[in-house]
């Protein structure tokens, strides 16, 4: 499959992904260290050049659903990137990996 198309403006705001985070819930995705050089998350609240951590906390009594995205860096248009996501409360930091256009990503970074 093909990314959306190249121009300027898909470019700087990236690729959406929003998360939805449970009632009550705090979530941080943070970019896993080897993809820390060509992809920052972004949304309404980063700084311009985006971020490599965010955190997100839902309502007590609702669903967040948080105006996210991934923008890579470097120029390039499709690329795995790797993500630690932590829930408070639970001892283990997950990894999950996006795939962009990439095709099948390796979940070792």
């Amino acid at each position: 499959m093909n990314p959306p198309n190249s121009s300027r403006g898909a470019q700087l705001t990236g690729y959406k992904l929003p998360p939805v985070v449970y009632p009550g819930a705090t979530v941080t995705m943070t970019i896993a260290r080897g993809a820390r050089s060509y992809v920052v998350q972004q949304n309404p609240w980063s700084p311009r050049q985006g971020s490599l951590s965010v955190t997100y906390r839902a309502c007590l009594h609702k669903r967040g659903f948080f105006p996210q995205s991934f923008r890579f860096t470097d120029g390039r248009r499709r690329g795995c990137v790797p993500l630690d996501v932590r829930i408070d409360g639970q001892r283990k930091t997950s990894r999950i990996v996006l795939s962009f256009f990439a095709g099948p990503c390796r979940t070792s970074f």
